[in-house]
């Protein structure tokens, strides 16, 4: 009989023992599960975040580099945090603005696709009479800008700056080489050499 009591001690430690081990493995399986939900989770939201960028990327290269330029001018919006927030140019937030930047580039598309790289070709001075009034359009045909003349003004008298800095909000600044333009609220408000 002495045999079987020393079995019985051992038996108990080793249910103990198995008892335990089940129960850490099945905690660590919950916990890898719990853990592996928390990875598929993220990753879901991530793929999902992706996607929407790549959408939003799609839409704005559909966007004429002209408009984008005035968005960026006008409105101070950067289209590559637009594009990382998933935002298209028809979300409610910046589509006003998009549209406005067409209305305004209008006429100049014609314009500049016909236009020598150096040399903006002039439009008929009757379309930039009705466009922009008679003294504008005699500036812009001599090559010559002035205080409250818009973006598309200078680019058609001037053609396009060699450098644009839009780091202040509402005020933007057009380097010409020797002569720089500054526009404040999308109209120039001063021209230096």
């Amino acid at each position: 009989m002495p045999n079987q009591t020393k079995a019985r001690p051992v038996t108990g430690r080793l249910l103990i023992t198995a008892c335990a081990a089940l129960f850490v493995s099945g905690a660590a399986q919950a916990q890898s599960d719990m853990g592996s939900s928390i990875v598929n989770g993220l990753f879901g939201a991530m793929s999902g975040a992706m996607s929407r960028s790549a959408e939003a990327n799609d839409a704005w290269k559909q966007v004429d580099m002209q408009t984008q330029s005035c968005l960026a001018s006008r409105y101070n919006l950067n289209i590559h945090n637009l594009v990382v927030q998933g935002v298209k140019p028809d979300n409610p937030s910046v589509a006003p603005d998009v549209q406005a930047c067409q209305n305004a580039a209008g006429g100049q598309a014609e314009s500049q696709q016909a236009s020598v790289p150096q040399q903006p070709a002039k439009p008929d001075r009757g379309v930039l009479v009705q466009k922009y009034g008679s003294k504008n359009a005699d500036l812009i045909l001599a090559g010559q800008i002035a205080k409250g003349m818009d973006s598309d003004e200078v680019t058609l008298a001037w053609g396009d700056p060699k450098a644009k800095d839009a780091s202040t909000p509402g005020h933007e600044v057009w380097n010409y080489g020797d002569d720089v333009v500054t526009f404040t609220q999308g109209k120039v408000s001063e021209v230096g050499h």
